[in-house]
């Protein structure tokens, strides 16, 4: 395969994904006086909620946040429904905010329905008798974590050799110029705007660990806010399709090459 050549989607034996999580956050109501902003529906819609998703996610868990007053936890999850006791994947529910979550055993095939159904099962939760129903911001987010040796090589290699990145840093910056100090850290994002969906693209790369292990974080991202977000529920997979497609080229051509061999090799060994 040229080395130009975007590969095709697909499943992966030792994929680096931490958590693949969707988020939909709808309107608030303005409490005024510089109080944290309300939303009227939440309680009732919590019950109805659960109600609707139980067959799939039995398991209720309080997060901490629920211990806090309602109204001071605007866009804050504070209870989860898990398919299973501490296990993924799993859905959460705050004032303003709804996730679906999942790890290791991601496969978009699953994700999907899975979103589509926590989205139908919202809409039909909230009480619009009592509050409007309106979203305002809807994010579809990836984080992987790619293993790396910073004995060997430093974040700025790293991004070069191994995900295609091209970036330069001034060498008169340093006491040196023609012996310019290398990094040991990293942290990065890029914004691009989008036509399909409509909205902004994120590209985010920072050093970090999984499992004590250094690690180059990877985070793709597509979002969309205001007037950009469906306004109805069928409206989401057409959003959901087209932002799932833009995050899946973006990491498969990122990553072609060495590291998606390693990706596809079952028992991948990147220890240093």
């Amino acid at each position: 395969m040229n080395k130009n050549d975007i590969p095709e989607p697909h499943e992966l034996a030792n994929k680096p994904l931490v958590e693949a999580i969707f988020e939909l956050r709808w309107a608030l109501k303005e409490s005024g006086q510089g109080l944290p902003p309300q939303d009227p529906g939440f309680r009732i819609a919590l019950g109805r909620y659960y109600d609707c998703v139980r067959a799939t996610y039995p398991v209720l868990q309080d997060l901490p946040t629920a211990q806090v007053p309602e109204n001071m936890t605007a866009y804050a999850v504070r209870h989860q429904f898990r398919a299973e006791k501490n296990k993924w994947p799993l859905t959460q529910l705050g004032p303003g905010i709804l996730t679906v979550n999942d790890t290791a055993g991601y496969t978009w095939t699953n994700f999907r329905p899975r979103l589509l159904g926590a989205i139908e099962a919202l809409f039909k939760s909230y009480p619009g008798d009592i509050a409007a129903f309106k979203p305002v911001g809807v994010r579809l987010r990836y984080i992987d974590a790619i293993p790396y040796k910073p004995k060997e090589m430093d974040p700025v290699q790293f991004l070069s050799e191994l995900l295609h990145m091209q970036i330069s840093v001034e060498p008169l910056l340093f006491e040196d110029p023609t012996n310019p100090d290398a990094p040991v850290r990293a942290n990065l994002n890029l914004t691009f705007p989008l036509k399909e969906p409509v909205g902004e693209g994120i590209l985010g790369f920072a050093t970090g660990a999984r499992d004590g292990r250094p690690s180059i974080v990877l985070e793709t991202v597509v979002r969309s806010d205001g007037d950009d977000v469906p306004k109805e529920a069928d409206d989401f997979e057409t959003w959901l399709s087209q932002a799932h497609g833009i995050v899946d080229k973006w990491f498969f051509t990122l990553c072609r090459g060495k590291l998606l061999e390693s990706f596809e090799r079952k028992n991948a060994n990147t220890k240093d």
